[in-house]
């Protein structure tokens, strides 16, 4: 029996652009333990909302098609699951708190009604338990009067109220696995912190896991265990929080935290990456990130690099990393 609770195994997922089937999701491996929070941070367009669809099974085909790798769960290959058992498997084992609230809920149904539908899809219980369990579940995340905001419409709530609500749809039924996808954007920063202290302690009271996706390494460094750096769909780097922060070995992370402003360090210019992400249909064979590496060799462009172990815990996409520091 595996020791991890979700298992992620050569993932890949491609969509249609210009009338070419283009892989947007690459050779994507890692695993989430038992009460683990995992960060899967990258700029935007690098894949890893993708990568949290693909594990609900969530890709619209067309135009998405998931066209390799797995994804095991308890012993299970979510992928070769029938439509009706992996129905019960998400929302019940595995739930997703999406990007815009406003967008994943329904504006003709109230706030409690989605809750307690959510509910009674997972659960043998009434109506009448379900809306009861739906106000509890309202109390728990911290809506202020519950029995009131319950009977409310999504775009009665505010932006903080809303994601509380998709909160509480989410643990409804006490999943195993939560995916957060970017739950703070668009909200302040006072609102973010509260959602995800509410996201973390809730996780502690149900002793579940977390994938959390985020852009904000702060983020990253005040909420994971360990860490996922993706780029251009591909996972570059994984180890825990504190090596990712303090020993990175991937070009492409040490860039990612030299961006980061520092307190009581004067600037005049804050550093940035150079160049741009390549385009899914313009990736070269080799390196995803060669065309912006500044350590780049003749090889790197042209020869596929894969995920290694280079210390215990620690895997990195990249054959010459043990080499940067002597360069640098």
């Amino acid at each position: 029996m595996s020791e991890n609770l979700l298992e992620v195994k050569n993932l890949h997922v491609a969509f249609f652009q210009d009338g070419k089937l283009a892989d947007v999701v690459r050779d994507v491996s890692f695993e989430i333990k038992p009460n683990e929070t995992l960060g899967l941070v990258g700029e935007s367009g690098s894949g890893k909302s993708v990568t949290s669809k693909a594990i609900m099974r969530l890709i619209a085909d067309p135009p998405g098609k998931i066209t390799g790798g797995s994804v095991m769960m308890d012993g299970m290959d979510i992928f070769a699951l029938p439509e009706k058992k992996m129905r019960e498997i998400r929302g019940g084992r595995i739930a997703m708190i999406f990007q815009e609230p406003l967008t994943s809920l329904n504006p003709l149904f109230t706030c409690g009604s989605q809750i307690s539908e959510a509910i009674r899809l997972h659960k043998k219980c009434s109506k009448k338990e379900a809306e009861e369990q739906a106000v509890e579940m309202l109390r728990l995340v911290g809506v202020p009067s519950p029995e009131r905001r319950a009977k409310a419409y999504p775009h009665e709530l505010s932006g903080g109220m809303r994601q509380r609500v998709m909160i509480a749809m989410a643990l409804s039924c006490k999943p195993s696995l939560l995916i957060a996808d970017e739950p703070t954007t668009a909200l302040d920063p006072t609102i973010q912190a509260q959602i995800l202290r509410l996201i973390h302690d809730l996780q502690k009271l149900n002793g579940m896991s977390l994938l959390l996706i985020t852009h904000d390494m702060g983020i990253v460094a005040e909420n994971c265990d360990r860490v996922a750096v993706m780029y251009a769909g591909e996972i570059l780097e994984i180890a825990d929080v504190s090596t990712i922060f303090h020993s990175p070995m991937h070009p492409y992370t040490k860039g990612l935290l030299k961006a980061i402003p520092k307190m009581n360090e004067k600037v005049e210019r804050l550093y940035n990456i150079d160049g741009m992400v390549p385009g899914f249909n313009e990736l070269p064979k080799g390196c995803a990130f060669s065309s912006r590496c500044p350590y780049c060799k003749d090889d790197c462009a042209s020869t596929p690099q894969r995920l290694e172990y280079v210390s215990a815990g620690h895997q990195v996409r990249c054959k010459y990393c043990r080499n940067l520091e002597q360069e640098a």
